[in-house]
């Protein structure tokens, strides 16, 4: 009962603002409307939204695992600013996901893990961030970045009100698999911010021929 109230509000949010967005020069997508929503009323609700509370990565690993099916590797945030709160089952472009809550500071900061999700790149930024290829997105003062685990066909999602650089931070830490800089370290140097190009763009075309 609790579950479907909450993606009950999850879907009104999203919905709304889909709707307010649609008449901007830059619509949201809905993968971008959805993670921020579920962001906003998870990260913001100071726990309340929680399943499981927990500042241990690996045993909130192995519940996730359990509930999911599929293995969650949460990174060591041992030494970092960032703390684990605790997660929850949820979804993802309705696939099933698991959800850790960090704080930084006071900061919420989102981590989604769930499978690669269809056209996800679309009306999304990319950058290449430490020999990372990253997804970008801004909606109203919300950051978010995903990135793919393709071995594994998984996609990753961080989201956060706070400021992007941190939140670069933490998605390379989750990437890289291990605690890489510490806390307040210059970030590798970035390839220019660059939209992606239609479907079916002679650039696209390229790059496939290029990989084949």
């Amino acid at each position: 009962m609790r579950l479907g109230i909450v993606s009950g509000f999850v879907g009104l949010a999203v919905l709304g603002w889909i709707v307010t967005e649609r008449t901007a020069s830059h619509p949201m997508t809905p993968l971008a409307a959805e993670l921020a929503s579920k962001h906003l009323l998870y990260g913001e609700g100071h726990g309340g939204a929680l399943e499981l509370v927990t500042a241990e990565p690996a045993k909130m690993g192995t519940w996730f695992h359990g509930r999911l099916g599929f293995p969650v590797h949460l990174p060591s945030v041992a030494r970092r600013p960032e703390r684990l709160v605790g997660g929850r089952i949820s979804s993802v472009a309705d696939s099933p996901a698991a959800y850790a809550l960090y704080d930084r500071s006071g900061q919420s900061l989102s981590l989604f893990v769930t499978r690669r999700v269809p056209f996800a790149r679309r009306g999304w930024t990319e950058r290449h961030v430490g020999g990372a290829e990253m997804y970008f997105a801004s909606l109203r003062g919300v950051a978010l970045v995903w990135w793919e685990e393709k071995q594994v066909d998984r996609l990753y999602a961080a989201v956060s009100g706070g400021d992007e650089e941190a939140l670069v931070e933490f998605a390379l830490l989750c990437y890289q698999g291990e605690q890489s800089r510490p806390a307040g370290a210059a970030l590798p140097v970035r390839l220019a911010a660059r939209p992606l190009a239609a479907p079916g763009s002679p650039r696209r075309r390229s790059r496939r021929t290029r990989a084949s």
